[in-house]
C-alpha cells in the first residue's frame, strides 16, 4: 500500500520500473514461449499458459 501511494512523476518517471518495484516473489513456474520463432512449430501445444510472437492465423476465431 505504501509503495502505490507514490507520486509517479516524482518517483518513477523515467527510471526502469523493474529496479523499482518491491518484488517479494517471482513466478517461475508459468509454462510458454515465444512460438512463432521455433522452427516446424505451426500451432499452440495445450496446456501452455502464455504465448508471445505467434501468427495472427494462430488465434481462435
Amino acid at each position: 500500500m505504501k509503495f502505490g501511494r507514490h507520486d509517479y512523476d516524482i518517483n518513477f518517471a523515467n527510471k526502469p520500473i523493474e529496479l523499482l518495484m518491491p518484488y517479494t516473489n517471482i513466478e517461475k513456474g508459468f509454462v510458454g514461449d515465444r512460438y512463432g520463432e521455433l522452427i516446424g512449430v505451426s500451432s499452440l501445444p495445450k496446456g501452455i499458459d502464455y504465448a508471445a510472437n505467434i501468427p495472427s492465423d494462430w488465434l481462435a476465431p
